[in-house]
């Protein structure tokens, strides 16, 4: 297993009657990690790190090919299926659509996926744009963008690294340059990143421009006002939905501007795995602009309860974690 720390299930779920029984069980998992974990490891839980591991269990929820088998039996026949769909576009295939991105996410297939994209973002025909010549401005507020490109695209090859960034940069500063209502704001290249990468210059520039406008209009607004509004609906979500861990959270001072880079860049900035970046894009695509909001919700509640399988838990977060525990228990149940 990936992750050598991680708390056997058996040793919980045979002492969950008792309240003293549980505390128990919680001090002898956190001396079995001690034993084992590095001192960095057993003093602090830095987030980045966390969620990398957190997003090694997303791999159940977003399978890929394992062998030519399962290739020929599940992949090559949603390929055709998605192929026929984006060949033979009509209203009613949009739905279909849809309902691939949230429930089977697209094979890790850029031709395909950027087709698919193309369909939900209702961008099918368009004029290929001189994109050198639209980037052309002596706006010094612009200058960030060059420095966040700079810093971007390390996972291209060294070879095509340097014409990539120059591909970001026309694209991000022709938009912001087209409408003078959007504004840049540093997490938007690695969107931009994604999309590049996929479905290449003058696609991304189209389906970008448009997501701008819709999906991630309030990170674009002038001020961050908008965006944090939209980040604190991370919390209304939560304590409707759980309010024990709501109030958990809240009791000990927790912002939910933990949430801030996974919606202002769609997970892009803090995953490293880009097949698992696309999965989440495809997701985000089909659902309402609103629902990186949701999965925030989903991701933290699930980080709280990874946190205790892969770290042992913290004493700060003990009861919280077991609460959260019961619960899934329960609704297996």
């Amino acid at each position: 297993s990936e992750h050598e720390d991680t708390v056997p299930t058996n040793e919980l779920v045979t002492k969950t009657e008792t309240t003293q029984e549980n505390e128990d069980t919680h001090e002898k998992n956190e001396r079995s990690l001690t034993k084992t974990q590095p001192a960095a490891s057993r003093n602090s839980l830095p987030q980045e790190v966390a969620l990398k591991n957190l997003m090694a269990g997303f791999y159940l929820l977003f399978p890929r090919p394992s062998s030519p088998v399962h290739y020929l039996k599940d992949v090559l026949p949603l390929k055709t299926k998605i192929q026929q769909l984006c060949n033979n576009y009509k209203p009613e295939n949009y739905p279909k659509l849809q309902d691939i991105c949230v429930n089977q996410g697209l094979p890790f297939d850029n031709s395909l996926r950027s087709q698919v994209w193309a369909h939900l973002l209702n961008v099918r025909t368009f004029e290929p744009v001189d994109l050198e010549k639209a980037s052309k401005s002596d706006r010094k507020d612009l200058d960030i963008l060059d420095r966040d490109v700079e810093r971007s695209l390390w996972e291209v090859s060294d070879q095509d690294r340097p014409q990539k960034r120059k591909e970001l940069l026309r694209i991000m500063r022709a938009i912001v340059i087209e409408d003078p209502q959007l504004s840049y704001f540093q997490g938007y290249h690695d969107i931009a990143s994604v999309f590049l990468r996929v479905c290449g210059e003058q696609l991304a520039y189209q389906l970008l421009r448009v997501l701008s406008h819709n999906f991630i209009r309030e990170q674009m607004d002038e001020t961050i006002e908008s965006t944090l509004k939209k980040v604190d609906f991370v919390f209304n979500i939560l304590e409707k939905k759980d309010g024990e861990l709501f109030a958990h959270l809240d009791g000990a001072g927790l912002m939910p501007h933990f949430a801030l880079s996974w919606i202002l860049t769609w997970f892009s900035h803090d995953i490293d795995d880009f097949a698992s970046i696309c999965r989440i894009f495809d997701l985000f695509l089909a659902s309402h602009p609103l629902f990186s909001v949701y999965f925030s919700v989903a991701v933290r509640t699930l980080f709280f309860f990874c946190q205790f399988f892969l770290f042992g838990g913290r004493n700060t977060h003990r009861e919280l974690i077991f609460i959260h525990y019961k619960r899934c228990c329960q609704d297996k149940n």
